[in-house]
């Protein structure tokens, strides 16, 4: 029986299911299966991921189902103690599976354990490099900690998992289309504690297709509503709850600012702005807020200067992004 069960889900990606899947295979450590879910893709998914004869892959196909729907296929299907998910358009670095079982088999009391992940483009080139940002050092978060870190800051990815957490808060909620995630990991929060390794082990990939960009904004508002109210229910007794609440929303219109505009929707983009002057306007002026305003200002320019202002926040985030690497390799 293997240690460790890698589920990718994956819906009509068969060219970054590969690179995933491959990402797997050069691990170090190989007491591994892969459980690729493929919820009904129509494009050559299934002959793609057969043409790698590995025997550590298992190839599941059911009709869509979502999200959710994948992943409880694959958790369902899967035998090992530690469950990952990665997402079929993402990446493992070189000696991440190694680095997580360590740290799980060190700290027993843990559920599940977060890394850091490099942003990388649609061709896998380097853009910017994203951590906790209260996080230099590797640690383990309360459930307080946790909790703060998904409404505040948008730390939602656990990297490994506990099989015994799934029978404990249950499988992903497959009525949720979009949101499934940070349902799951408000679920866990509350139960367990987490750990955090501060190195990147991980490549996300920011691409068009990517299913963020795919999502109904309507539909995402209202789960990311639901889902900060909730958080923010767990969180009444805080001493410092309306600083805590004011900043949720503030965070919360600032992402879906930056999801209109990456979406094209210009003048729903500056309506969630409009609101993040109404809920904390010191907060945008403040490093971060400026930051969140540089980055969504190339989205809502028109024509050619749009095109001039994302060519030169892919530099300006790439040579961030190396010298932070560099930094951590000194």
């Amino acid at each position: 029986m293997p240690k460790v069960s890698v589920i990718i889900p994956t819906f009509n990606r068969a060219g970054m299911v590969v690179e995933a899947i491959e990402s797997v295979l050069k691990q170090t450590y190989a007491d591994f299966e892969i459980i690729v879910v493929d919820d009904g893709s129509r494009d050559n998914t299934r002959e793609a991921v057969a043409g790698l004869k590995d025997p550590h892959i298992k190839y599941i196909y059911q009709e869509n189902q979502g999200v959710s729907g994948a992943m409880n296929t694959g958790i369902l299907a899967s035998r090992a103690e530690y469950i990952v998910w990665l997402a079929s358009d993402n990446m493992m670095l070189d000696g991440s599976l190694q680095k997580c079982v360590d740290f799980m088999e060190r700290h027993p009391e843990v559920g599940f354990c977060q890394v850091q992940a490099q942003r990388v483009d649609e061709k896998g080139r380097l853009m910017w490099w994203k951590r906790q940002r209260d996080s230099k050092v590797t640690s383990i978060r309360s459930s307080r900690e946790l909790i703060l870190g998904l409404l505040l800051h948008g730390d939602v990815n656990a990297d490994i998992i506990r099989r015994r957490c799934f029978e404990e808060v249950g499988l992903f909620d497959r009525s949720l289309r979009v949101g499934e995630d940070i349902d799951m990991w408000l679920r866990l929060s509350q139960k367990y504690s987490g750990g955090y390794i501060a190195e990147p082990l991980a490549k996300a990939r920011i691409h068009p297709k990517s299913l963020t960009g795919q999502k109904k904004l309507a539909e995402l508002e209202n789960t990311q509503t639901a889902f900060v109210r909730k958080a923010l229910k767990v969180l009444e007794a805080e001493p410092d709850y309306r600083s805590i609440r004011r900043k949720a929303f503030y965070r919360l219109n600032c992402y879906l600012a930056g999801e209109a505009a990456r979406g094209g929707k210009r003048i729903t983009s500056l309506k969630y702005i409009a609101r993040t002057l109404r809920v904390s306007p010191g907060l945008l002026l403040k490093k971060d807020g400026v930051s969140f305003l540089f980055s969504v200002a190339g989205a809502l320019l028109p024509g050619w200067s749009r095109k001039l202002w994302k060519r030169t926040m892919v530099s300006v985030r790439k040579g961030a992004a190396e010298k932070q690497a560099g930094k951590a390799a000194g």
